[in-house]
């Protein structure tokens, strides 16, 4: 049955949603739904929702994982719902007036019932007004990835192309400019956390802390050649960071360390396989990524490759590495 007035999940509940969907490594293949939020309160049956208390929505399937507050859409303040105030305290309202683009919300389970989502594209929207630019543009690396921060080896939940095309669509809403700003900095196709983390260190421009390099394609397949596939016993490598005009392949490891002598034998397999096509390998480990002077030896060397002129050593610029490696490198950030 299909409900006029469902809950629609937004903000940071979107976030947990998608997260816990892209553990399932499935496409998300719901039904789009909404132009615009309706402005009076939801009106699902009794049996559905508690009498006009949305206490039974929070134990609907759906919301398996999720946790306090859920972040609710309405369309005016008077959709608002009132209830019991220990179920009010669980429940946190956003107001959003306005049409919004097709594919903004999608039904969140295949029944098409009291519960919608914010689309992947519309959640990295609304977190423009609630994140900083530097943990926006990490998010969409997120969104455009094939890891969540739950999981890895995941469907991409959408794509550049896409952010772009939803974010074109809101010029004139809050957080229109960030979002547009951010978007500058993403790519498809990192693999992991410090994936991410690495590229924006080395691609974000000085005045936000990086080294202004090139933006690289992230885990995009390199065709051998038949001497190359003979040599690797393989018909393809994927790089984490690859500069095609500059042959050049950054890969990051996090387990340098752990180097048997089978390993030993694969990697150095690797390196022959790709120098037989002109591919130079640079390993960038966790422990390298971590110090800066061995990361800045790592970064001229890039530079040099590339053929890119640097001016990280600039005073104005110092404390703003400072800040981004704080931010992106803290203590509990994710080292996988």
């Amino acid at each position: 049955m299909l409900y006029n007035q469902p809950y629609f999940l937004s903000h940071q509940t979107a976030i947990q949603f998608w997260r816990i969907h892209a553990e399932s490594k499935k496409p998300f293949a719901y039904s789009q739904c909404f132009r615009k939020l309706p402005d009076s309160k939801p009106d699902t049956p009794s049996s559905q929702v508690g009498d006009g208390d949305p206490v039974n929505m929070l134990q609907h399937e759906s919301l398996k994982g999720l946790t306090a507050p859920f972040h609710i859409m309405v369309g005016s303040k008077s959709a608002r719902q009132k209830s019991r105030s220990e179920v009010q305290a669980l429940l946190h309202y956003h107001v959003h007036s306005g049409s919004t683009p097709r594919g903004s919300f999608l039904y969140a389970d295949n029944q098409q019932s009291v519960l919608t989502v914010s689309s992947p594209e519309f959640c990295f929207f609304q977190m423009a007004s609630e994140m900083s630019l530097i943990e926006l543009i990490e998010f969409g690396y997120e969104l455009c990835g094939t890891y969540s921060l739950a999981a890895f080896d995941c469907v991409p939940l959408t794509s550049l192309k896409q952010l772009q095309t939803f974010v074109s669509r809101m010029k004139g809403e809050k957080g229109y400019k960030k979002a547009t700003r951010a978007l500058r900095f993403i790519t498809d196709g990192s693999a992991s956390p410090m994936e991410t983390k690495l590229t924006l260190l080395l691609t974000l421009p000085n005045a936000l802390g990086g080294y202004n390099l090139p933006i690289p394609e992230l885990n995009s397949r390199i065709a051998q050649t038949k001497t190359a596939a003979r040599i690797a016993d393989r018909s393809y490598y994927s790089c984490d960071l690859f500069w095609a005009d500059a042959g050049l392949a950054v890969e990051y490891d996090s387990d340098s360390f752990h180097t048997g002598a089978e390993r030993i034998a694969r990697d150095a397999s690797r390196r022959n396989a790709l120098a037989a096509i002109g591919v130079q390998v640079i390993t960038v480990t966790n422990r390298q990524l971590r110090d800066v002077e061995q990361f800045e030896r790592i970064v001229i060397q890039i530079a040099k490759n590339t053929k890119h002129r640097l001016s990280h050593d600039k005073p104005e610029f110092k404390a703003c590495r400072r800040d981004l490696r704080i931010q992106l490198l803290n203590p509990d950030s994710t080292t996988n």
